[in-house]
This record gives structure tokens, sequence and C-alpha cells, in this order.
């Protein structure tokens, strides 16, 4: 008997919490994150200000769980790719499953991006390996090892690099998204990525004419 009220307790819990995710981003949506009041969240979302800061103790904290969510579904989309999926392959599932997360979220990326980079910047000092940069940079070894890419630069480095190019061109994106689709920004960032990467068609680097 206990046992159930301890599991109904638990479920109550993450109910709440979700619903005060999904209200604090709306509110986001709708005023920008700087802007948006805490009381317009827990209206929204029917609980206490104590219950928004017992789930989240700060606004980044709610764009910190926005970006693990997209990171662990852009990381699933790419680790459940066939081992031989082609390196354009690959850079184009990213790209349309990271429009597929952040299309409709121009005024939460730039802040969320942040937290994001953050985090990334504090695991990379730490060792630790981000889902999204591992399952790129395994994708990166694999195609290095078939000759497709050089092997001159390490996988992860190639991952790092890419993921970067990849962010600015959709914080680019994001203070104007009406011009371009965010899916043929990042199309234009693989395109020129990958004519970068690609080695030379007789395998030799080509000397710089003097």
């Amino acid at each position: 008997m206990w046992y159930a009220e301890v599991v109904r307790r638990r479920q109550q819990r993450e109910e709440t919490r979700q619903r005060v995710y999904e209200a604090a981003l709306e509110v986001f949506r709708k005023d920008g994150v700087v802007a948006s009041r805490i009381e317009d969240i827990t209206d929204r979302a029917g609980v206490s200000r104590g219950s928004f800061y017992f789930h989240f103790p700060t606004k980044e904290q709610v764009l910190l769980e926005r970006s693990r969510v997209s990171e662990l579904r852009i990381a699933a989309v790419l680790t459940a790719l066939d081992d031989d999926t082609s390196l354009e392959d690959v850079l184009s599932a990213f790209g349309r499953e990271f429009t597929r997360e952040w299309q409709a979220d121009p005024r939460i990326f730039p802040e969320a991006g942040m937290v994001a980079l953050r985090q990334t910047s504090e695991a990379i000092a730490a060792g630790r390996v981000d889902p999204v940069r591992g399952a790129l940079a395994a994708h990166f070894r694999r195609c290095a090892d078939g000759g497709e890419v050089s092997a001159a630069v390490p996988a992860d480095l190639l991952s790092d690099f890419f993921l970067v190019n990849s962010f600015g061109a959709a914080l680019a994106w994001s203070g104007n998204p009406d011009r371009l689709g965010l899916d043929a920004v990042l199309a234009s960032v693989a395109y020129l990525f990958l004519n970068g990467v690609r080695p030379p068609a007789n395998g030799h680097a080509r000397k710089r004419k003097r």
C-alpha cells in the first residue's frame, strides 16, 4: 500500500514538473526569456510560485531541460543511422532533426543555445562526451576509416567544428527567422563543411601555387 502511494506521489510530481516546463516554454515564446515573469508561468501552469522553484530553481534550468531533451532526440536519430550511411546523409539527418526541434523556437534558441554551450564546455573540461558530439564523432571516425573524409583531423575535433558552425548559423537564423528556413541554413553549413573536409580526388594534398 505504501509503495503505491510513493509511486502515485512521484507520478504527480512528474506531471506537475512537465506542466510547469511546458507553461514556461509557452511564456518564453510569447514574452521572451528575459522579459518573462515567473507569475505568468505559474498562473498558466496552475501552480504556486514555490512549486516552480521546487522543480526549476531558475529560468535557466528550464532552458537547460529544453536543450537536454532536444539533444537526446537528435542523438537518438544519429545513433540509429546505419553504419554504411554516408557522411552527407549523416549531416542531413542532423539538420532535419535540429530543424524539427528548433524551427518553432527562434525566441528561445539564443538563450537555450548559450546555456547548452556552457554545459558542453564544462563537459569537455571534465572529459565527458555529450550525446550529439559522441554520435557525430563516431560517424566521422567511421567515414575517415573508410576514406570518405580526410583522417588528418581527429574525429572529435571534426564533430566539434561542425557543431560550432551549425550553432553559429542557427544563432544568426534566430535573429531573422523569416528570411530563410533553419533547414536551408543548416544545409548550407553542411555543404560548406563537406567540401572542406573531403580529400582531393588524387588522394594527395595539392600544393599551393606560388
